[in-house]
């Protein structure tokens, strides 16, 4: 699978680090996308390292390749996992705002890509009524996935959904459960189109 992880500037960021060295033990490719304030709770160098490549951090980057960072990593990604997804991102989301890295990069992912997002922020934030409005807006438009059970949200740096475990029948509600059934959806729905296309001709 090739999962594509944006994280935005929340304390919860470091945690996003386990989901990094969990998906890379589960076999993906992983490739991390950094706002600019994510950047002041962990460096980049550390999802460097932890998943193989290089960090998605500065939109306007050139290539001698022409290619553009934004459009090509969309592309690529198989499942893009927002963790922690704060109140600004999940707002930008929301409103179709691009205004850096990561909401420029989301605003790019095809419609067929799933986008799953773990809400973490302070309990009082994640219940104002802006952020719930946003988080419905979300949920109707069909795209955008809040993982776990319930989306409620602790103040102690923890993402709103549980970390992986070894055993991911042992842990029904986690996001990395909620990867997976996405991307087996995913996977099926492309078998059965291609079966389709070769029975017409």
């Amino acid at each position: 699978m090739r999962l594509l992880l944006a994280v935005s500037g929340g304390i919860a960021a470091y945690k996003a680090c386990d989901l990094v060295s969990r998906a890379r033990k589960a076999g993906c490719d992983v490739r991390v996308a950094m706002t600019p304030h994510a950047t002041r709770f962990v460096d980049p160098v550390t999802f460097q390292a932890l998943a193989g490549s290089p960090v998605y951090l500065d939109m306007f980057r050139e290539h001698p390749s022409g290619d553009i960072d934004h459009i090509a990593w969309a592309q690529w990604a198989q499942v893009v996992v927002v963790a922690p997804a704060t109140a600004n991102i999940i707002g930008k989301l929301a409103a179709g705002i691009a205004d850096e890295a990561v909401s420029t990069l989301l605003m790019a992912v095809p419609a067929a890509t799933p986008v799953l997002l773990a809400p973490a922020m302070n309990t009082h934030m994640w219940l104002n009524p802006v952020v719930q409005r946003n988080m419905r807006w979300l949920d109707e438009l069909g795209r955008h996935v809040a993982t776990g059970s319930a989306a409620v949200v602790i103040e102690d740096a923890s993402l709103a959904v549980p970390l992986p475990e070894e055993d991911d029948h042992e842990n029904p509600t986690g996001w990395w459960n909620n990867v997976r059934t996405v991307f087996r959806k995913k996977a099926t729905a492309e078998i059965e189109e291609q079966a389709a296309e070769e029975g017409e001709e």
